[in-house]
């Protein structure tokens, strides 16, 4: 990391903390959090956490309202990713093709039905192997077996837990 990025780096951990103290806020108050710190960095020239930003493409499988993932994609552009969203209740061959164009190294991708287990395999196995898949959605915590089954990198439970796994990925 550079200088600048201590200053995210300390700004992200001081909200972490927060959370952890004060219990996990609802959807207004992260999304009012992401806002604040994209505010943040642009005002203060911050760059993100990465040298080389890595490129997240979002979508969902099986979930037409997308706020997880909506969610986490904001959170991604605070911590320095570059983002694109793909869209709701995208097949599979979408989700691959656009991938495979964007060129992207991280796919997020809200999971919300254990029905899903099928469509999640085939999605890994058809995506370059360069792409990390991080997943969220309750199927994960109803099913704690589903990622190792199905091939997903990392299975946020929410998004701070979504945060650190990023600001880990960067500090290595």
């Amino acid at each position: 990391m550079k200088d600048n990025d201590h200053r995210l780096f300390g700004k992200l951990t001081e909200l972490l903390n927060t959370w952890s103290d004060k219990g996990r806020p609802g959807r207004a108050t992260l999304h009012e959090a992401a806002d604040e710190l994209l505010a943040w960095r642009r005002s203060e020239n911050v760059p993100g956490l990465w040298v080389h930003p890595p490129r997240m493409l979002g979508a969902t499988i099986d979930d037409g309202w997308g706020h997880g993932i909506q969610l986490i994609l904001k959170f991604a552009e605070v911590l320095g990713c570059r983002t694109h969203f793909l869209g709701l209740l995208c097949p599979i061959d979408t989700i691959v093709e656009a991938c495979k164009k964007e060129r992207s190294d991280i796919l997020g991708l809200t999971v919300l039905q254990l029905d899903s287990e099928d469509d999640l395999k085939d999605l890994r196995n058809r995506l370059p192997r360069k792409v990390r898949l991080i997943a969220g959605g309750p199927v994960f915590a109803i099913d704690p077996q589903l990622p190792e089954r199905t091939g997903v990198d990392f299975a946020a439970r929410d998004a701070a837990h979504f945060i650190r796994h990023m600001m880990t990925d960067a500090a290595q």
